[in-house]
């Protein structure tokens, strides 16, 4: 399930590139605003914080797409999670 939000990856977009290895530092807020509403969302995020993961495309707003296991670890896969976070 795609989600997006704005949870700090500690780097600037100008320095994301796809393939760069970024850490997830905190949950978007929009995530924690609708936790009830999306739960299944809320529980990925809050068990990727502090992971590193693998940047595997940058939209043209400067947000990085991560692929995430249900473990909250990384992935290459696309059949596993993806979240685009800035």
């Amino acid at each position: 399930m795609p989600t997006s939000g704005s949870g700090d990856l500690g780097r600037s977009e100008k320095e994301m590139n796809p393939k760069d290895r970024v850490k997830l530092l905190s949950i978007p807020t929009g995530v924690i605003e609708t936790k009830e509403k999306f739960p299944d969302t809320y529980q990925i995020f809050s068990v990727a914080v502090g992971n590193q993961f693998t940047v595997q495309d940058i939209n043209e707003f400067g947000m990085a797409e991560l692929y995430i296991k249900q473990n909250g670890g990384n992935s290459d896969s696309p059949c596993d999670d993806s979240v685009w976070v800035e």
